[in-house]
């Protein structure tokens, strides 16, 4: 009869334990998702600021052709 408490408390126990911890597992989920659209996030700003730095090393370029350009000109003159 000792036994069979033992036994019952032991399953109560171990069936609390099981349910305290889905609300943990529901958490970690939605800090999980949380995580992925912050990154997502980060990702979408990252490409973002390269395009703006190829833009501006084009813009660079273009700058520095014309000013050679113009160098040039008032060498031959």
């Amino acid at each position: 009869m000792k036994s069979l408490k033992i036994a019952s408390m032991a399953a109560i126990v171990m069936i609390a334990a099981g349910c305290a911890s889905q609300p943990k597992e529901d958490a970690h989920a939605s800090e999980i998702a949380a995580l992925r659209a912050d990154i997502a996030e980060v990702k979408s700003i990252a490409m973002q600021a390269n395009e703006n730095a190829m833009i501006a090393r084009q813009q660079a370029q273009e700058n520095s052709e014309k000013i050679n350009r113009t160098f040039r000109g008032k060498q031959y003159k």
